[in-house]
């Protein structure tokens, strides 16, 4: 078949994630946002997620062995069901089998939300030391269990590695990890950048949070993602300690933590505490509400694929201090003062307390270079990019 016949026709579509299908996590909502404007343009949409596999994953097996049972069911899958599909995006550390294995004769995409091979780093660079320092090191049967099931999916930048050489294409969520998995890897064509984005109505809604008066007057600090160690959750209270030094009325607002305030909360200084604010989830359309009053973006993440988080933050008109990492420079302007090193603490105090106490103008200014920067990321030109590669896969495929 010719790419010219699929361009007549809808596409059937499946996308694999190795995660509960949900918009609380950022890995399977890019394949549900994707697959919404795919659907909205009549191509027929399926997913296959975790919460699929049988006999069903549960308790602390699902988290040690969730990687290599769905390897595994999904190979089954698209034995039993691949000849449905034209087009079948997986996880890039989940298609570890040889390609004849898969017994599917249309595109298959290896799609990376977080490129194993950087998170790797920093696990063995950052996240390690960080356990020691903290007192979070894993008791000895976690850490045999975990290894064992490493070595059963691949191992870990090797499940990636299995499953770039067998998938016809590689998507990518950033330029860092183009430019690694292109050049440093050698898998050349195949690669193809394609970013994560906001939807038009939820841009717009974000937006109009910027013209709020809560804003103008407020002293509130807001941080978008999970409570976890790759997301600085070592590093925040620290942060917020000394931004309080500078200006004691300024407040915290954490958004879609996934951890219950307990934990949280008890993270930071005892006089800070009050100031603290924890949303353990919301829904998505609850997201412009929640950052009216929020001032100043911040995001301390080590790694990341293409931070959807991030783009809610700049999508909402405030500007945003971040740490300088895969995933979040090029979102944010390289040259921006915002943009500092990983890791730095006592800098981004410094910037955070700079921008709370900004005088209108230059705050207004600095919002709108946030948003102006962010109107570059949508989900329909996702979907358009997604579209253009995957008609050139499948006219290669089908030749």
């Amino acid at each position: 078949m010719k790419s010219g016949d699929f361009a007549r026709r809808s596409l059937r579509v499946l996308f694999a994630v190795d995660t509960p299908w949900t918009e609380e996590l950022g890995l399977s909502r890019v394949s549900i946002e994707i697959g919404r404007v795919l659907s909205g343009q009549g191509h027929q949409v399926e997913k296959f997620s975790i919460d699929d596999v049988r006999p069903p994953v549960r308790g602390k097996m699902r988290e040690i062995f969730a990687l290599p049972l769905f390897q595994r069911a999904l190979r089954r899958h698209i034995r039993e069901q691949g000849h449905r599909f034209d087009v079948i995006q997986a996880e890039h550390n989940t298609l570890i089998f040889p390609r004849s294995s898969y017994r599917f004769k249309g595109l298959l995409i290896a799609k990376s939300n977080g490129l194993r091979h950087f998170y790797e780093r920093y696990i063995s660079q950052v996240e390690n030391h960080l356990r020691v320092k903290s007192g979070m090191n894993a008791s000895l049967a976690g850490g045999l269990l975990r290894g064992f099931s490493s070595k059963l999916s691949g191992g870990r930048s090797g499940a990636a590695d299995r499953s770039f050489s067998t998938a016809e294409q590689i998507h990518l969520g950033n330029a860092d990890e183009l430019v690694y998995v292109r050049d440093t890897l050698g898998h050349g064509a195949k690669c193809h950048l394609v970013d994560n984005g906001v939807s038009e109505e939820r841009a717009e809604e974000l937006a109009r949070s910027m013209r709020t008066n809560d804003r103008q007057t407020s002293q509130t600090i807001g941080f978008v993602g999970t409570w976890s160690l790759r997301k600085g959750k070592l590093s925040l209270p620290r942060v917020f300690r000394q931004v309080r030094a500078f200006e004691p009325n300024a407040r915290l607002k954490l958004l879609g933590t996934l951890t219950a305030d307990d934990d949280v909360i008890r993270s930071f200084a005892e006089e800070d505490r009050a100031f603290v604010t924890n949303v353990e989830r919301f829904a998505p359309g609850e997201l412009p509400g929640l950052l009216r009053d929020v001032r100043v973006g911040l995001f301390l993440s080590y790694v990341e694929g293409h931070p959807l988080g991030l783009l809610e933050l700049m999508a909402a008109g405030m500007p945003v201090v971040a740490w300088d990492a895969p995933g979040v420079r090029g979102t944010i302007d390289v040259r921006s003062p915002d943009l500092l090193p990983a890791g730095e603490c006592d800098a981004v105090a410094r910037r955070l307390h700079e921008l709370v106490c900004s005088s209108p103008s230059d705050y207004a200014r600095h919002a709108q270079a946030s948003l102006d920067r962010s109107t570059r990321y949508r989900w329909s030109a996702t979907g358009r990019t997604f579209l253009d590669v995957v008609m050139q896969g499948l006219s290669n495929v089908r030749a």
